[in-house]
């Protein structure tokens, strides 16, 4: 009986001790400012509200027009715009009435960091919500030295103001600008240049969901560079990233530069860049950028461009699965502008460039989409924008690896752990050139071997019309069509063919050489992802091995292989 009460009083302590640890301590009262001031509010200045603040204070802005500067050098603030019920506003609705107006009144700059002569660190500040406007150097500018970095929430941020430097800026490491509006500043003279949003001497900066738009004398949309070596926050200019955002109207719509030092490890992501001189620049020293998922359109120059410049050449660069159409004048460009060497084998696999046939270049003759200069690797593409009618599926690892679509599946045996196998079908002739007999009212598919080849894939089409009786099988070298051995065999209307070292193609021709063109084979991928700006069944072009097309008279089967490597 003792030990049970024991037990019992040692239980009741452990309650109590998380009991107490778990109470929520209450958060201190926001500041608040607003036009009337006491009683109503604390201040009718947003800089005596910071002045009087203490650390990990939040200050609460009611609406109306400030105009003043303001200075933050208390650390850890959170500085808030809000309607007459206390919530924080979005400005880029424009629906608050009034909004919070920051007027910097042609001052050099609307709201920013102050870290001190000793660099203090001021930890993390966050301005949400704010309407800024008319600033001469700077609108938001957080960070400034290594330490402090900043969060910038939902503001509408612009002047009209000439010559203007950055609408907001931020450095230092981990800072966040997201689901801001911002109108681009125009281009600055004496070798100066101007971003709407600036993510300079930063890391793990994340921008997101904004709007940025400028007009034909406008700078740099979105940017991330070493201006300075440093001179902001001391901290590497690496693992940045670029998503989810729309700029329009710019000399360049994202800028990634590197000056004073590499730039290292941006990802561009999932971003609509519409109407700028150039969609995306790489330039001078910067490492490892990647440019992925992106909507690139209506380029006046070229949609992505590398440049090579002061002995400083971009490298690593990888472009795939974008949209890039209509540029004026490449799709992808590997420039330099003093001799420096330019940048070889950029990646740009795994695009659609605005036509099935591919980009324009020398080594695709018939390519119809944007061109691409040399130093470019862009085989294979992506055959369709749109591939809402088209499949790719791939399978996982195995000794028997297996992949299917509605209408084909292939099975691999006598592989090994490396051994895949992808099926895709297409609606139309995928490989742009004629074959040499009628393909209306067909459908087409593609095997591909990944891996270590199977001993033996065993390929069955299931007859998608009526009568498949008069089917005939056929595979395509890269120059002519060719009569597929051994035959398929009709069972109840699916047809099975058994490929293997000695079948025509051999499994060893379902890899290799995508149309013959010399690129090496591509690993089986699949394509799309969510809310792509490329659908997510569309397909890879020139991936196109096996073609089957079922002719509406006298139906016809034809299958295509790739080439093998040689």
């Amino acid at each position: 009986m003792k030990k049970l009460l024991s037990m019992s009083i040692v239980l009741a302590f452990v309650l109590s001790c998380s009991m107490v640890a778990t109470t929520p301590v209450a958060a201190a009262d926001p500041i608040t400012v607003g036009p009337e001031g006491p009683p109503t509010y604390d201040y009718t200045s947003i800089q005596d509200a910071v002045n009087a603040a203490s650390d990990g204070d939040t200050i609460h802005v009611y609406p109306g027009e400030y105009k003043e500067t303001v200075e933050i050098d208390e650390p850890n603030l959170t500085l808030q715009a809000v309607d007459e019920h206390g919530d924080v506003i979005d400005a880029t609705e424009h629906t608050a009435d009034p909004l919070v107006t920051v007027d910097a009144d042609g001052e050099d700059h609307a709201i920013r960091t102050i870290a001190g002569e000793d660099g203090a660190n001021l930890g993390e500040i966050t301005v949400e919500g704010f309407t800024v406007i008319n600033w001469d150097d700077g609108g938001i500018i957080l960070g400034g030295r290594e330490g402090t970095f900043g969060h910038v929430l939902r503001n509408y941020v612009y002047t009209e103001i000439e010559g203007v430097r950055q609408p907001i800026q931020v450095s230092g490491y981990g800072s966040t600008v997201i689901g801001n509006e911002v109108k681009a500043p125009a281009i600055l003279a004496e070798g100066w240049a101007a971003a709407g949003i600036l993510a300079v001497d930063a890391s793990n900066t994340l921008i997101q969901g904004n709007t940025v738009y400028g007009n034909e004398v406008s700078d740099v949309g979105i940017s991330v560079a070493n201006y300075w070596d440093g001179l902001y926050s001391g901290v590497a200019t690496e693992n940045n990233t670029i998503d989810n955002n729309k700029v329009s109207g710019c000399d360049h719509g994202i800028r990634i530069m590197g000056v004073e030092g590499n730039v290292a490890d941006t990802t561009i992501t999932n971003n609509e860049l519409e109407g700028n001189r150039d969609g995306i620049t790489v330039s001078r020293e910067v490492t490892g950028t990647v440019i992925e998922y992106n909507v690139i359109e209506d380029s006046a120059w070229s949609g992505v461009v590398s440049i090579a410049n002061l002995g400083l050449t971009p490298s690593g660069t990888q472009i795939n699965y974008n949209n890039i159409v209509d540029s004026g004048w490449f799709g992808v460009e590997s420039l330099s502008w003093d001799g420096t060497p330019a940048e070889e084998d950029i990646d740009a696999r795994y695009n659609w460039w605005g036509d099935a046939s591919g980009p324009e270049h020398v080594t695709n003759p018939g390519g119809k989409g944007d061109e691409v200069s040399d130093n470019v690797v862009f085989m294979p593409w992506l055959m369709e924008e749109d591939g809402a009618e088209t499949t790719e599926t791939n399978t996982e690892s195995g000794e028997d690896a297996k992949a299917e679509t509605a209408n084909v599946s292939a099975e691999a045996t006598g592989g090994d752990e490396t051994t895949t196998v992808s099926v895709g079908e297409y609606v139309a002739e995928p490989t742009g050139l004629d074959p040499g007999f009628v393909v209306n009212d067909v459908f087409f598919f593609d095997v591909h071997v990944g891996g270590e080849p199977p001993n033996e894939l065993v390929v069955e089409v299931e007859c998608p019309g009526a009568d498949c009786a008069g089917m005939v099988l056929k595979w395509f070298d890269g120059t002519e069509w060719l009569d597929v051995t051994p035959a398929a065999v009709d069972e109840n209307g699916v047809f099975r063919f058994t490929l293997d070292a000695e079948s025509s193609p051999t499994i060893a021709e379902l890899t290799g050489t995508p149309f013959g063109l010399g690129n090496p084979e591509p690993p089986p991928v699949v394509v799309g992802w969510e809310g792509s700006p490329v659908n997510r069944l569309a397909v890879l072009a020139p991936w196109i091995a096996l073609l089957v097309g079922i002719m509406a008279s006298a139906t016809l089967l034809v299958v295509r292989r790739r080439r093998a490597q040689t």
